[in-house]
């Protein structure tokens, strides 16, 4: 019941299926690639029978941030520069559920149930989650076999994506 993540920039309306976009990671500088790979996304799902409600960056806690190459800058700072980078998306927002909420490492699959869950209770509970990974990170494709949506957005030509998708039965899996 605590309401830790904002939906100010969701849209209310919709015609298509409704989704949310998420993605997960350290963001230590969130990027424009990060910004576009949501873009992407968005545009694609759009284009494919979905209404795009809004998208979330979520930055992991510093305890996983802490295992990672190049870590400089704690959560406080990360999540205010995340936050900075997407106020005047129209429809961009950041999660800070699992970067100041948390004292403990969560899979992103735990972090797309929660959220999922959330939204449902406070928005609608038409909404479904779509989580956005890029090419680097393909391997998440197989979470998506049974259940969920995963989109893949692929940054250069030698992703696996194409070899990991021939064993997936599902059109979840973009």
């Amino acid at each position: 019941n605590i309401l830790t993540t904002p939906f100010n920039k969701l849209k209310r309306v919709y015609n298509k299926k409704p989704v949310v976009l998420l993605t997960t990671g350290g963001f230590y500088p969130i990027h424009d690639g990060h910004i576009n790979m949501m873009e992407e996304a968005k545009k694609y799902l759009e284009n494919n029978g979905f209404s795009v409600l809004g998208g979330y960056f979520s930055p992991c806690n510093d305890v996983y941030a802490k295992t990672k190459p190049n870590f400089y800058i704690d959560k406080y700072e990360r999540i205010s520069k995340c936050f900075d980078r997407v106020k005047n998306s129209d429809w961009l927002s950041i999660d800070p559920w699992e970067c100041l909420f948390l004292n403990k490492t969560v899979n992103y699959t735990d972090v797309i149930i929660r959220l999922e869950l959330y939204l449902k209770k406070h928005i609608d509970e038409n909404i479904d989650i779509v989580y956005v990974f890029g090419g680097d990170n393909c391997g998440f494709m197989y979470c998506f076999e049974n259940q969920g949506i995963g989109i893949c957005v692929n940054r250069n030509q030698k992703s696996d994506f194409d070899n990991i998708r021939k064993h997936i039965n599902n059109n979840n899996c973009i």
